[in-house]
């Protein structure tokens, strides 16, 4: 018995080290997003300077070229990791695995199976992996927008299933500066589903100044926003304002209507019908959990 004990122990750690040793030589992974338990990276790539396409969009054919609906262009630092994930686990669940680790982050995109278009064009041309190449509907891709240790962060995740039932999770990272960070807008198929879905969008970005007015440098952040809105004419929201801090209720509440007043009155100067915004003031009565949000927010919440 003591034998057959020794043999299985020396067994174990054979193949825990043949399983540690299974990375991809120099590969870690990234700062503060962990990786899908017992998964091992099979590619590993790290450029300091890149001019990256961002795909905002399903792919589609415009003049037999087929191309993301949206996307941008942005230089910084890259890091692509390649996971396996486990046999056994589905696409999804690896995928979701990502998504929720990194759930603080701005979502600007995201589709899933046959609606995000041609996976050989997500394997061969946005990524230049063949490997990540399977069935349409067993694919998964979405863009965040993070900010770690001061960093901001453009997230990309792609996850597939084979055809040989083989599961990956592809990452792709880019270090961006603080203009590039301000560049990035929301696609308003996002919005539109984040409302379907969750009946709210958090507006992201938006900045005020001492009176409480939203600033000239938000603007732009509207216009995706106006985009969406003008996909589902029927649906009416609330425009509501959050703020926090040591002033007294009233104060907070007061003010953080005059915030909802703003962006409502620049929705309805982009051309957005009165007749479908109210604004309402809540001061810091709705606090966000688990958030690193200091201040406050805009909210567009659907109503009935």
């Amino acid at each position: 018995i003591c034998m057959t004990l020794l043999f299985l122990l020396s067994l174990s750690s054979r193949l825990f080290a043949f399983s540690v040793a299974e990375d991809t030589v120099g590969a870690v992974d990234y700062q503060g997003i962990p990786r899908y338990p017992d998964s091992k990276i099979e590619r590993y790539q790290a450029e300091q300077e890149v001019d990256y396409l961002v795909a905002l969009g399903n792919l589609k054919k415009v003049n037999r070229v087929l191309s993301p609906e949206y996307s941008s262009r942005f230089k910084g630092r890259l890091t692509r990791i390649t996971y396996r994930i486990p046999d056994g686990h589905d696409a999804e669940k690896a995928f979701r695995h990502y998504f929720k680790a990194t759930e603080q982050a701005t979502l600007l995109f995201e589709c899933h199976g046959r609606e995000c278009g041609s996976s050989s064009h997500w394997a061969n041309q946005i990524f230049g992996i063949a490997q990540l190449y399977g069935p349409e509907g067993n694919q998964h891709y979405a863009v965040k927008q993070m900010e770690q240790d001061g960093q901001h962060v453009l997230l990309v995740v792609y996850a597939i299933e084979r055809g040989n039932r083989r599961v990956y999770v592809h990452l792709d990272l880019l270090e961006i500066d603080e203009l590039a960070a301000q560049q990035l807008s929301v696609n308003p198929s996002t919005y539109v589903a984040a409302w379907q879905s969750k009946g709210k969008v958090v507006l992201r970005g938006l900045q005020f100044n001492g009176q409480d007015q939203l600033s000239d440098e938000s603007m732009a952040t509207l216009e995706q926003v106006v985009k969406a809105m003008n996909k589902v004419l029927r649906m009416r929201f609330w425009v509501v304002g959050h703020l926090s801090g040591r002033s007294d209720l009233e104060l907070l509440r007061e003010r953080s209507l005059m915030r909802a007043r703003s962006v409502k009155k620049a929705l309805l100067d982009r051309g957005v019908a009165e007749e479908r915004l109210v604004e309402q003031g809540v001061g810091p009565l709705a606090p966000l959990i688990r958030t690193n949000e200091t201040e406050g927010r805009i909210e567009l919440v659907l109503r009935p």
